[in-house]
């Protein structure tokens, strides 16, 4: 598949096909630039009251990497961006994290480059959210540009997901439907194994090009205690297209509460309602790409840790508390 290359100029919030007349250079004018004095509601109910800029891509696309040109005022360059959470929807509605990125201060001249500032791995989606973490220090925050890179045009768009108890069968049973389908190849279905890794359990061969979409299902019969399930699409390129976790629970066990202390800085603080049941608890924290930072095995019914978090890069963290074979997992973002 060929690579698309969007440029989007921030005064304009278009998508064009160049962004300046030197596409390596950037004007100082604060004029053409984002700029955020004051927070407001954010799209995504997670992010709060931020600092925030959203995009329809007028599409949907598998996006790669992003190049950032930071606020190029020279006056005011503190303004600029430095910690970037960035979500992905399809539907403007329900969003994905794709990472988090840091953003050097901008030079304040004409010839300024950017940087690349992170690359999504091939994450698909019509929307694309930016939120402020942090700037440089100024009273508002801002970037000037913004070019992201495109793998390929999305195979399939999901209209329906969802994972369900049938105990008439014995089974928990995976349902999906896809609003359309173009150049999709195969479904592998993953689920969680005893040690937090996903594992894949089963393919499911596409039903073809089809612009109405088509069902799927897929009967798990290993159903004892809470189950998490993830979807993945493979197109006829091989390039994969993850979806939504899903869980489900057949055998009525006890629910499981964790919060964290997020964002964080110095520490990771987590709190954790236990099972009644007991039996020990086993802490896990891992980074997006899957290196694990953390883990520890307490006795007994321990509700909090802190755990030192100083010489971890920024960036987002998976973290995972398992008990007696069930698992809870929340998303905490290092800054």
């Amino acid at each position: 598949m060929k690579s698309i290359i969007l440029y989007i100029t921030l005064s304009l919030f278009a998508v064009i096909s160049t962004a300046q007349q030197f596409p390596d250079r950037h004007s100082t004018s604060y004029t053409e630039a984002w700029l955020s004095c004051t927070t407001s509601t954010n799209p995504n109910a997670d992010r709060g009251d931020s600092h925030w800029i959203r995009y329809d891509l007028g599409g949907t696309y598998v996006m790669s990497t992003i190049k950032l040109w930071n606020y190029n005022d020279p006056m005011n360059l503190n303004n600029g961006v430095q910690n970037i959470v960035i979500d992905v929807s399809s539907d403007g509605i329900n969003w994905t994290e794709a990472g988090v990125a840091t953003v050097t201060i901008s030079e304040g001249s004409a010839f300024y480059e950017g940087n690349d500032i992170i690359d999504l791995g091939g994450i698909a989606g019509d929307h694309l959210l930016i939120t402020v973490l942090s700037n440089h220090g100024g009273s508002c925050s801002g970037f000037s540009e913004i070019k992201i890179t495109s793998a390929a045009v999305l195979p399939i768009e999901l209209s329906k997901q969802n994972a369900i108890c049938e105990s008439d069968d014995d089974a928990i049973m995976l349902v999906w439907q896809t609003a359309t389908e173009v150049g999709n190849d195969y479904f592998t279905i993953q689920k969680k194994d005893k040690t937090n890794n996903w594992v894949d359990i089963a393919e499911v061969n596409a039903k073809g090009a089809n612009g109405n979409g088509a069902e799927y299902s897929y009967f798990d019969r290993d159903i004892s205690g809470v189950h998490y399930y993830r979807l993945v699409n493979t197109d006829l390129d091989g390039l994969r297209q993850y979806f939504d976790v899903m869980s489900a629970s057949c055998d009525g066990a006890t629910s499981m509460d964790m919060s964290v202390v997020n964002p964080f800085t110095e520490s990771l603080v987590i709190t954790y309602t236990s099972l009644s049941s007991g039996g020990d608890i086993t802490y896990t924290v891992e980074s997006l790409d899957g290196k694990k930072v953390f883990s520890k095995t307490t006795k007994g019914q321990s509700n909090s840790i802190t755990i030192p978090s100083a010489e971890w890069i920024t960036g987002t963290y998976l973290i995972t508390i398992q008990q007696n074979g069930q698992y809870i997992t929340e998303k905490a973002v290092k800054i």
